[in-house]
């Protein structure tokens, strides 16, 4: 009696299959397994159009290869197609895998850099700014990331905390813009991989100038002498004065008591007294009086 091939062949229901983004092309995946209770069957395997791109299978003894590595954050399943057929009948069987993810993504931050205004009046605990960054790893074990400075300078001024990314003023003295304008940290942020993968970023912070200083006057006490026939708009002497705040630097105003110059004499926006009247040395023999340098015309300090 002569056996016909009316039988299909049958996949073996144990076939044991994992698939991780970390395995390399070469890696062996399985045997696919398959039986025909025909006599002496030839049974023949292939991967389905899709399954080709990234694995092969040894048609004659089932062996799955991987011949291009997956990468977990393209595909978080992966379905293997495999067909086999007798000469006469095909069975097609096919399993879903779900691809392993491994740490091969480190944190990327949101920006290069990032910068940051905070005013010199800020008391400790003020937050100053915040940084992100994100791990495109699927595993929440592999993308929880956590910030920290390694930079040694302002590190003794400002902290992060290493959950939020917030950063905050955390120098007792606090801040003073006449000593320190400028502030660049490196920030940096890990995963939780063991090891884990790191990225950094530049952190710019400025300070922000108050008007807390007073005007300085170059001399407490100015002297000169005139003649008493000078005409009306002469230049007698030119008051100096500076501030240490940027804010006012240049936005000094000048002001004499003019009752008490008796109106003659005037004072220009730079400092300049001049003369406003005539002068007559028998009648006023000298003028005293007071000049005020002010650094904000609304409130502001005064010299």
């Amino acid at each position: 009696m002569l056996d016909e091939n009316d039988s299909a062949p049958e996949f073996d229901d144990d076939i044991k299959i994992s698939l991780s983004e970390a395995f390399l092309p070469g890696q062996h995946l399985a045997h696919i397994r398959a039986v025909d209770k025909d006599l002496n069957p030839q049974l023949k395997y292939s991967l389905h159009l899709k399954s080709q791109a990234y694995m092969s299978v040894d048609e004659t003894s089932g062996s799955l290869k991987l011949i291009q590595s997956v990468d977990r954050e393209e595909f978080e399943f992966f379905d293997v197609s495999v067909t086999v057929t007798d000469g006469v009948h095909t069975t097609n069987w096919t399993k879903r895998l779900e691809v392993e993810d491994m740490n091969d993504n480190a944190p990327v931050f949101a920006r290069t850099h990032f910068s940051f205004d905070v005013s010199e009046s800020a008391t400790r605990g003020a937050i100053v700014g915040r940084i992100e960054a994100r791990d495109l790893d699927k595993e929440a074990n592999f993308r929880q990331v956590s910030y920290s400075l390694v930079s040694d300078w302002g590190s003794d001024t400002f902290s992060i905390d290493p959950n939020s990314g917030v950063i905050t003023l955390s120098s007792a003295t606090g801040l003073d813009f006449e000593d320190q304008q400028h502030y660049v940290l490196i920030a940096q942020a890990s995963d939780s991989g063991n090891p884990p993968l790191t990225a950094t970023c530049t952190v710019y912070i400025n300070v922000i100038d108050l008007n807390d200083n007073a005007p300085v006057v170059s001399n407490a006490v100015y002297e000169a002498a005139v003649k008493e026939d000078v005409p009306v708009g002469t230049n007698i002497l030119n008051i100096e004065a500076t501030d240490a705040d940027s804010v006012s630097e240049n936005n000094l105003s000048y002001e004499l008591d003019a009752m008490a110059a008796k109106h003659a004499f005037g004072i220009s926006e730079n400092g300049t007294i001049f003369t406003t009247g005539s002068l007559d040395r028998e009648r006023d023999p000298f003028y005293t009086f007071k000049v005020t340098v002010r650094d904000d015309t609304k409130v502001g300090n005064t010299a």
